[in-house]
């Protein structure tokens, strides 16, 4: 009986060094990071978070998240064998989608679309829908990339582009990046006029 016992809690410790969260903390104590590992390498959900928030960091479960708990997200990202694969979002204040980015295995690939501010849009549930008008009053701009690279190509970007022009505003609803927000890239300003 007392292998058994031992053989049990060790399988349950050998089992959490493979699957663990990371948590970063501020100076103040608040969580700002929450990174899942498998086998030491990121995997799933990866959330930077904004400073004096009020989130549980151990009950933390991204997908599972209530639309208002996401007001207190700068970033989330996924990630699949220590790379980014799927969906980066990064957040306004307000808990709706500034940006939506698509990776393949690391590299950008696909549409990654800005948002004017103050919407109200579900970044998981998002899909683009080119013939959706509703879709595209919420959409600042967009780029599209194919293996890490910007498609310039005007023939591919013109099958994917909104059938109305998304127009720059000069109003309040101009998108303006956090700086901190995307490890990627740097400080995106926009001409306010």
């Amino acid at each position: 009986k007392f292998y058994k016992k031992w053989h049990l809690e060790f399988k349950s410790d050998k089992d959490r060094m493979r699957l663990q969260k990371k948590i970063n903390y501020s100076v103040h104590g608040y969580p700002l990071n929450i990174d899942n590992f498998s086998n030491g390498l990121k995997s799933g959900w990866s959330v930077q978070l904004r400073d004096r928030n009020c989130i549980d960091p151990k009950k933390f479960n991204y997908p599972n998240l209530l639309d208002e708990t996401k007001k207190e997200i700068r970033q989330a990202s996924h990630y699949c064998n220590g790379k980014k694969h799927g969906r980066q979002i990064l957040y306004y204040a307000c808990g709706g989608p500034s940006r939506i980015d698509e990776f393949d295995r690391g590299m950008r690939h696909g549409l990654s679309i800005k948002f004017k501010s103050k919407n109200k849009l579900n970044a998981d549930k998002f899909i683009y829908d080119p013939s959706d008008n509703k879709t595209h009053e919420h959409i600042q701009c967009f780029d599209l990339y194919e293996s890490g690279k910007k498609v310039i190509n005007p023939f591919v970007i013109a099958s994917t582009a909104p059938n109305q022009t998304v127009k720059s505003s000069n109003s309040a609803d101009v998108y303006n990046e956090h700086p901190d927000a995307d490890l990627d890239h740097g400080f995106i300003e926009t001409d306010k006029g």
